[in-house]
């Protein structure tokens, strides 16, 4: 008869065998997870775990072959939680930026307002998913690096140490930086680029309250993610290809030595020939100040035109967004009747130029979780005139949590 399964059981058998699972996990880490029938065997009998409920809690599943392998929804929650994981080729990435480019085509060209909210969702599940799997990626390879680095560069450890370094470098390094670099218009930061601006272009003008608050999710989503992911690419660039590149490099460097000793030790021709380190040299010496007077005789040969370059004096603009002086004047404001209006007329007061990208570092104050704001069914619109762009937008009342309206 069958049983259904609760949560409970399912955390208190991994509470109490958390370290014969680890070791289940570490064994087929590199295995893609899936165990040969003798090797789990042997950990299942050495930490006295029964096979009736690894089978039931669907923690391991037998393969036709009689190996066993772990399930993919508790090895992502085991590499989480033991800090380990498998690395994947840069292909998987590239499939995950092509999923990310093909969900937002869907999106901008879905016409039926009802799947929109799911096409949004699906487009924030796989922006959530990418950016997991570059940070467990990179960590990895981080911890990988150092412990590569700390094994010692002892004569024998020296060939893999090398052949290591090399493959992390030309195999996972060198593609992903070519995924995440920002200045080709296919990569997955233009992507975000894009789907940032659309989202919040759509948060503002969409006359649904309900798809304006998806719209804004997906826009604070869109935005965690290309900030992330330009942190990560930057540690890797900075740190992680500098690392990699020192490994390869010492090592390369330690193996010619070891095999230059071991050449001298048995009295036999070095593969590359001594140079002369130690013989006397026939050098010229020259004055100190001979380069000046070269100078001086050239001078007199050689007279240049006179050239004028005109400087090009541009007027400096330097308005500086300020996130909290902006907050701190919205909170003495409040309650606004017409938040857009305010942001034009809080600009107007501060700057003399009120440009596009001045009005949305003010107006994105809207998304602050301190403010509630009152979407109006049948609110007027008005427009705004900015340096750079006309803005139609529609009069949206905000409040503080302290003073909501009856």
């Amino acid at each position: 008869m069958y049983r259904p399964v609760t949560p409970d059981e399912i955390l208190r058998f991994m509470s109490k065998n958390l370290q014969g699972l680890r070791l289940l996990f570490e064994a087929g880490r590199r295995q893609g997870y899936v165990l040969e029938q003798a090797v789990f065997e042997k950990i299942r009998l050495e930490n006295d775990l029964d096979l009736g409920d690894l089978l039931r809690l669907r923690l391991v599943k037998q393969q036709p072959t009689h190996d066993y392998k772990l399930r993919k929804q508790y090895t992502d929650f085991l590499e989480f939680i033991f800090e380990s994981a498998a690395l994947n080729l840069p292909d998987r990435f590239k499939f995950h930026a092509e999923a990310i480019r093909a969900q937002f085509n869907d999106l901008q060209q879905e016409l039926d307002a009802a799947k929109l909210p799911d096409h949004i969702t699906s487009l924030q599940n796989q922006l959530d998913d990418f950016l997991t799997e570059i940070d467990t990626q990179t960590h990895q390879l981080l911890r990988d690096t150092e412990a590569l680095k700390a094994s010692g560069e002892h004569e024998s450890s020296l060939p893999a140490r090398i052949a290591t370094a090399s493959r992390w470098l030309d195999s996972f390094i060198h593609p992903l930086t070519q995924v995440l670099q920002a200045n080709s218009p296919d990569a997955v930061v233009a992507q975000l680029h894009r789907i940032n601006t659309y989202a919040h272009h759509k948060s503002l003008f969409e006359t649904d309250p309900e798809l304006a608050r998806l719209f804004r999710h997906l826009y604070g989503e869109a935005l965690r993610v290309s900030e992330e992911l330009t942190r990560l690419s930057n540690q890797i660039v900075r740190e992680l290809m500098p690392m990699l590149e020192r490994i390869r490099t010492s090592s390369k460097i330690m193996a010619g030595f070891y095999r230059l000793l071991e050449s001298v030790r048995q009295n036999q021709e070095p593969e590359v020939p001594f140079y002369g380190l130690l013989s006397r040299r026939n050098r010229k010496v020259y004055s100190t100040d001979w380069k000046v007077r070269a100078e001086m005789l050239l001078d007199n040969f050689f007279i240049e035109p006179e050239r004028f370059v005109e400087e090009m004096v541009e007027a400096d603009d330097d308005w500086v967004p300020d996130t909290n002086h902006f907050k701190n004047r919205l909170k003495a404001s409040l309650p606004v009747e017409n938040f857009y209006g305010w942001c034009y007329d809080f600009l107007k007061a501060e700057t003399p130029h009120v440009t596009l990208h001045k009005f949305f570092s003010v107006s994105k104050l809207l998304l602050d979780t301190e403010f509630e704001a009152d979407f109006l069914e049948n609110s007027q619109r008005f427009d705004l005139d900015l340096e750079d762009a006309m803005l139609s937008l529609p009069q949206i009342k905000l409040y503080d949590h302290a003073h909501l309206p009856a």
